[in-house]
């Protein structure tokens, strides 16, 4: 064999060699790490890791920053975004804009609107707003307008659980707060009844809350059929004033009351001392007008002046007022 063709047989040889090699170990590293233990899985995400109330664990919340910094808004630091306008904002001033599809004004009724045209036109501030129930912060929204154009801090307690679920979606920048509002059973459950289980509607709210016949227009088939009210969610209850307590909210300048029936209720269950609200907004339809007369009487009685209804007919109905210390600044 000539010497070219030796070079030739060595350099097979040793590809061979090496091929087999190769093979080999690669045999052996596989029989070695399959008698290793098997690596730990990852600890599965816990059922339920939502940020929970300060002093009543449970209770789903929210919290933005501003609802532990008392110095977050600082009035020499705001700029109140009409105030250089000289009529009053309704037609709003972006009538036109949309966000997601949704109107810059979203309250059913302009709510939002006419309680600036009526009470806080020329605040000078940032506001509070507390917004109960708030459905899901965009249907319906009163304080969605204020938050994103004015500027205002919103306080949002949703009892229902779908809905809180979007809120905390879609409202990020404000204390949202999955509880009901009561008087008769603080530091208990109550029925939150949901027609649809995962469509929220505006009919939906606290079963002990809502008057007979708002049940037999609504909630007819619950009437007679008790597993099915043990069926609806149970959601924790607590006061306004308890629930507010850990975070920087000093006073209320707007409290939406839409609770279908409990208004009255809640308010009995609220410390104005503890918790100040200057003007309010509560819903007073054609179910229950007793509770309406009451729910004036009770308002009268703690230095609260009727304002108006408005809107005065149609859905909603809501009644506003106004405490005695506070000075409405209206559009002219």
């Amino acid at each position: 064999m000539s010497e070219p063709d030796n070079r030739f047989a060595v350099i097979a040889m040793l590809l061979l060699s090496l091929i087999l090699l190769t093979v080999r170990l690669d045999r052996f590293g596989h029989s070695f790490l399959s008698t290793l233990p098997a690596a730990p899985s990852p600890a599965p995400a816990p059922l339920d890791d939502e940020t929970r109330h300060p002093t009543m664990p449970d209770i789903r919340v929210n919290i933005p920053s501003w609802a532990y910094n008392p110095q977050f808004d600082k009035p020499e630091s705001f700029t109140d975004p009409i105030t250089n306008l000289t009529g009053p904002l309704d037609p709003p001033p972006l009538p036109h804009e949309t966000v997601l599809g949704w109107p810059i004004a979203k309250a059913q009724g302009i709510e939002d609107i006419y309680a600036i045209d009526s009470f806080f036109y020329r605040l000078g501030r940032p506001g509070y707003v507390v917004e109960s129930g708030a459905l899901d912060g965009l249907q319906f929204s009163v304080s969605w307008w204020l938050s994103f154009v004015l500027g205002w801090r919103a306080v949002h307690v949703e009892a229902g659980p779908t809905n809180f679920k979007a809120l905390k979606k879609w409202r990020t920048e404000s204390l949202d707060i999955n509880a009901v509002l009561c008087r008769e059973n603080p530091g208990g459950h109550l029925h939150y009844a949901q027609k649809s289980p995962s469509v929220p509607m505006p009919i939906d709210g606290i079963w002990e809350f809502m008057p007979l016949d708002y049940k037999k227009t609504w909630w007819a088939e619950a009437l007679t059929n008790e597993s099915l009210v043990e069926s609806f969610a149970s959601v924790y209850c607590s006061p306004l004033h308890t629930l507010l307590a850990p975070f920087e909210v000093p006073f209320v300048d707007l409290w939406v009351l839409d609770v279908e029936g409990g208004e009255l209720s809640v308010l009995q269950s609220h410390d104005f001392d503890a918790l100040p609200v200057n003007v309010l907004c509560v819903e007073a339809d054609e179910f229950n007008p007793s509770k309406n007369k009451a729910v004036r009487e009770f308002l009268a009685e703690r230095g609260y002046i009727f304002h108006s209804t408005f809107p005065f007919s149609g859905n909603p109905i809501n009644d506003w007022f106004f405490h005695e210390s506070f000075s409405p600044s209206h559009a002219e």
